[in-house]
């Protein structure tokens, strides 16, 4: 690994001449960029994000300037490239998404084009068929990138496509990299869609540089499981911070003092508010489970918050039964969404953890074959649902019961200062 140390006088000639890179996919890891970009400017850095997918919406409503997989095309690939993307993003892309069309057809076709490359073109068909996206790390297409720009540094929030090929290219070439860890060492997982089996790490060889994580605790557990230590920084998770600001900032409480509803007449309505999955499956078991306690309990309305990738076309075919108990929450501010109710329900997710941080009551809904190990579980944050009688009898515990504030001492912390954290450490400078 290439951890090149650097002088006074050359940090001042990178900050001016080597901008830090973004490679950053859509929702809560474009948070993390956002949050970040004015302390970048406050310390004179140069700034580049490479926005993939639904980070081009996301980041650009934001007033945003994006870098796109489609500026990148090589010239002798580009009508192959868009080509094979337009095959590919058949059932894939919709308008609703926000993503432009031809930056579907490149994303998707250029790094096809590279796995066809790798592994053969019949190879490559049989891994986009078992795999779908996740057969994509187009490490020949980043290290164009990363050549043609020359980032100081080259920073990503997962591990997985665009992003998993953006670190190992960063490595190939000698620059350094810095993985921004979203909520408790997720991005480290040789799985990053599942749980570590038994605790394994993504190939030494796939490593960021260094890795900001949001606590002690979260460094425990990835040295425990072979993490250098002296490459985890404790930062905290910048996009959790920026959102407990502004929650602070509006005149909320961080941690309202919630009162038991014990005395709420029998045919009154408690609001659920959920965060839905972008994974379909799961979404399919999610309403189902809520439909049956629906059927059970007539006292419940769930307020559901689409997956920015999410087509609402997906969803509303799915609810059309239960429209006056499923209710859509359409706008895109969290901050009112969480204002909505006391209890939420959703996966394993940063949406959890920033309802702790809120002081709100969370339920993992999730099915059996997932692990029980959760953090949030394991830390008695959260209740765990896997089935609509366990979801009936979380919900009746937490109207009757809510559950208190985090306490100050709970491994779940995270530092109010954490985008000043991590732009030291994006910058190279000491904590």
């Amino acid at each position: 690994m290439c951890r090149p140390g650097k002088s006074d006088s050359d940090a001042v000639v990178s900050l001016a001449d080597r901008p830090v890179l973004f490679v950053t996919y859509g929702g809560g890891h474009a948070e993390i960029v956002h949050a970040l970009l004015p302390d970048l400017q406050a310390a004179g850095a140069s700034t580049r994000v490479l926005a993939l997918t639904a980070a081009i919406p996301d980041l650009e409503a934001k007033g945003c300037a994006t870098l796109r997989v489609s500026d990148w095309l090589p010239p002798e690939d580009r009508d192959e490239i868009l080509r094979l993307g337009a095959q590919l993003s058949e059932g894939l892309w919709t308008p609703t998404t926000g993503i432009p069309y031809l930056e579907s057809c490149a994303y998707l076709g250029v790094s096809y084009l590279e796995l066809c490359r790798e592994h053969g073109r019949q190879r490559a068909a049989e891994l986009y068929r078992d795999l779908g996206r996740r057969s994509f790390c187009p490490v020949g297409f980043l290290q164009t990138v990363l050549h043609a720009i020359q980032p100081l540094v080259v920073v990503t929030t997962c591990h997985v496509r665009m992003e998993r090929a953006a670190v190992i290219a960063a490595t190939r070439l000698g620059i350094r990299s810095v993985r921004i860890d979203d909520l408790f060492g997720n991005t480290l997982n040789a799985d990053p869609d599942g749980s570590p089996v038994d605790g394994a790490l993504v190939p030494e060889a796939e490593w960021p540089s260094e890795v900001c994580v949001m606590n002690d605790w979260v460094k425990l557990q990835l040295s425990q499981r072979g993490f250098p230590p002296s490459r985890l920084q404790v930062t905290g998770q910048p996009a959790i911070a920026s959102f407990l600001q502004c929650w602070h900032d509006s005149g909320l409480q961080v941690s309202p003092q919630q009162q038991s509803n014990r005395t709420t007449p029998a045919a009154a309505t408690t609001t659920i508010g959920v965060f839905l999955p972008s994974s379909l499956p799961l979404l399919d078991w999610q309403l189902e489970v809520m439909t049956s306690v629906l059927a059970a309990d007539q006292r419940f309305r769930f307020l559901l918050k689409p997956h920015p990738a999410l087509d609402r076309a997906e969803l509303t075919n799915r609810i059309a039964a239960d429209a006056d108990r499923f209710v859509v929450f359409e706008p895109a501010d969290l901050q009112a969404f969480f204002q909505q109710a006391s209890i939420f329900v959703g996966f394993y997710s940063t949406t959890g953890l920033t309802a702790r941080l809120l002081g709100k009551s969370y339920v993992v809904l999730a099915p059996n074959e997932y692990p029980e190990g959760l953090p949030l579980i394991s830390t008695s944050q959260a209740l765990l649902a896997s089935d609509p009688c366990a979801l009936l009898q979380a919900l009746n515990q937490l109207v009757d019961e809510p559950m208190p504030p985090l306490p100050a001492a709970s491994p779940l912390y995270c530092p109010a200062d954490a985008a000043a954290r991590v732009v030291k450490v994006l910058l190279g400078q000491a904590m």
